[in-house]
């Protein structure tokens, strides 16, 4: 790969020009030695899935059958996701009980630079989401 001249070389051989380039080599979400993970949880890798999922749950609590959400990753995905999650439970289910939605993660906080930690901080708890 040359950034400087735009080019990019392919594992046979081709050289291809780009103007922007995107590299998505994929991803696996860290469950480590955690339990009940693929019986339990949405994975969001890969997002197929997760729209499967998403969707399961959002079907489960249209059936009154789910009481909170919680999230596991406090960078700008997971606060994204869980606006995301509250604003549409918020939406659909105005008529009765709206499940829960919570932000956790390892990191003190939410992982993003302070002065945005706060300001979202604030519009999560605005907007019902626990952190």
């Amino acid at each position: 790969m040359s950034p400087d001249a735009g080019k990019v070389a392919c594992a046979d051989g081709t050289v291809l020009p780009y103007d922007v380039l995107s590299l998505d080599v994929g991803s696996q979400s860290a469950i480590g030695d955690a339990k009940g993970v693929e019986r339990h949880a949405v994975l969001l890798r890969p997002l197929e899935r997760a729209l499967v999922g998403w969707n399961g749950v959002f079907a489960r609590a249209a059936a009154g059958r789910v009481n909170a959400v919680t999230i596991v990753g406090g960078g700008a995905a997971g606060i994204e996701l869980a606006l995301a999650m509250r604003y549409r439970f918020d939406v659909a289910f105005r008529d009765h009980d709206v499940p829960h939605v919570r932000l956790i993660s390892d990191a003190a906080g939410i992982g993003i630079a302070a002065g945005a930690a706060r300001r979202l901080v604030r519009r999560m708890r605005r907007a019902g989401v626990a952190s």
